[in-house]
């Protein structure tokens, strides 16, 4: 899908996308959602946390 980076499984089943930038949100919840229900949709920035580790790697986890 364009706009995404990357996909990521949670322990609950949902889905965490990585978007490649912000400005692809208001596209993505629209054809997620086209004539479809969901449960949540969230946007928000990324933690201090997560920003580390994109930016060093997961090796450092």
């Amino acid at each position: 899908m364009p706009g995404v980076k990357d996909v990521i499984l949670q322990n609950n089943g949902m889905k965490l996308l990585i978007l490649a930038d912000e400005k692809y949100g208001k596209d993505i919840f629209n054809q997620l959602s086209a004539g479809q229900y969901i449960q949540t949709f969230d946007q928000e920035p990324p933690t201090l946390d997560e920003i580390f580790k994109m930016k060093a790697g997961a090796r450092h986890e």
